[in-house]
């Protein structure tokens, strides 16, 4: 079996894939996520990246790691467990 390959995205490459409008290499970074999916690469990404993401876009951050839950003020953390479309 081949062992994939690893890559470290920033939230600069993650941006893209929720957000494509004015940005440069939106097909690269779609690449980057195929291949994941493709189970080709496998990704791998920073802690702050959630965050800078979450702030960039002033939304909700939806995890499953409580301890993230008023780590800052600036941006609202949401427990997957509570996930509703109406939360």
């Amino acid at each position: 079996m081949n062992k994939k390959q690893p890559f470290v995205v920033d939230s600069s490459v993650v941006v893209k894939w929720v957000n494509s409008q004015n940005e440069k290499y939106v097909e690269e970074a779609n690449n980057i996520l195929d291949d994941a999916r493709a189970d080709i690469i496998e990704l791998f990404t920073s802690e702050v990246a959630k965050y800078e993401v979450a702030k960039l876009y002033d939304v909700t951050l939806v995890t499953e790691n409580i301890k993230h839950q008023g780590k800052t003020k600036n941006i609202k953390v949401l427990a997957l467990g509570n996930y509703s479309v109406d939360s």
